[in-house]
């Protein structure tokens, strides 16, 4: 379980304050937003963010594209509403624009995994059917060797040519599966 913080702690993560004339945190005491940003704090990414977007979705209006944000009953700007609960901008911002395009799907940030071995797979068959095509038996052993024309670089530029996905893994990967199961 998380300790509880100190006041210079929630001065800190109160480092986006209320940015417009109204001033709208004086309306709550600092014992108030501790409280709201331990709470915060207390979830993972997936509830936090689930968290935001249920707020988000009662606070936001299509038809005009406003975000009319209140806590208990008082309407706050953006930047005292990320202060009072110890949001960062950037959470705020996803989130936002989530509710916007009616996206409630919370992915958690290491989910790209898959697509990245994905990725690697889809490097790894190209080179071993060009390994299969294009290499050169050696009389002596079991190796295959590539042309000693084959160059890293070019062989990229052909697999971006040849790729039928839409999006293509970047050089770093190509040359970190060559480098891994191609010595």
């Amino acid at each position: 379980m998380k300790r509880n913080l100190s006041e210079n702690e929630v001065l800190k993560k109160m480092k986006y304050g209320c940015n417009c004339r109204n001033t709208c945190l004086n309306s709550f005491k600092l014992g108030e937003m501790k409280t709201a940003i331990s709470l915060y704090g207390h979830k993972n990414h997936k509830e936090k963010t689930r968290w935001l977007l249920n707020l988000f979705e009662m606070f936001y209006n299509p038809d005009t594209d406003k975000l009319h944000l209140r806590i208990r009953g008082v309407t706050v700007c953006p930047g005292a509403f990320c202060s009072f609960y110890g949001i960062t901008e950037y959470k705020f911002y996803v989130c936002l624009n989530m509710v916007k395009k009616n996206n409630f799907i919370v992915i958690h940030g290491n989910s790209s995994r898959e697509y990245r071995q994905y990725q690697s797979d889809l490097c790894s068959t190209y080179l071993e059917v060009y390994l299969t095509t294009f290499g050169e038996q050696q009389p002596d052993s079991d190796e295959v060797h590539l042309p000693h024309t084959c160059i890293k670089i070019d062989l990229y530029d052909l697999f971006k040519l040849q790729c039928t996905e839409n999006i293509v893994p970047h050089i770093s990967t190509f040359l970190k599966v060559w480098k891994e199961k191609f010595p």
